[in-house]
């Protein structure tokens, strides 16, 4: 069953997993921007096309990711809220968070998480951390 394998996925290390993989992914797009603007390469391609004068493909390609990581990722949170509480309190729920700086604080916390996550995995800190209660499973009856 697809979405039962889904589900355990998800509830073990593919949250972690998909998290690093999402947090990755938009180190190389800004490293990847930050090399073209550095490089003038960015600057060489405005001059020499004939797309400079297309204001609205400008708008849309600089505004491009901000739709992607803003509106794509609240879109769920917003129909969530709104079919529990409304759609007028989960808008205005989404705007005190935005207000709240909640986005950069789950940035910042998804990336300090994958940091440690990946870290875990090239470094091999993943081991057996001792509770103290032993390794016997006793099996009692309900009575005693």
């Amino acid at each position: 069953d697809f979405f039962r394998m889904l589900s355990f996925f998800y509830t073990t290390i593919g949250f972690y997993f998909n998290t690093m993989m999402v947090v990755l992914t938009v180190y190389a797009f800004v490293w990847g921007r930050f090399y073209l603007a550095l490089s003038g390469l960015e600057e060489y391609i405005t001059k020499n096309t004939s797309t400079t004068n297309n204001a609205a493909l400008g708008a849309v390609l600089n505004q491009q990711f901000v739709i992607q990581l803003g509106l794509f990722t609240a879109l769920p949170m917003i129909i969530e809220n709104s079919l529990e509480h409304g759609f007028l309190n989960a808008v205005w729920d989404f705007l005190k968070m935005q207000l709240q700086f909640a986005s950069v604080f789950y940035t910042f916390s998804m990336g300090t998480k994958t940091h440690y996550y990946g870290r875990t995995i090239l470094h091999g800190g993943a081991k057996y951390r001792a509770t103290g209660r032993g390794f016997v499973v006793e099996h009692k009856k309900f009575a005693e």
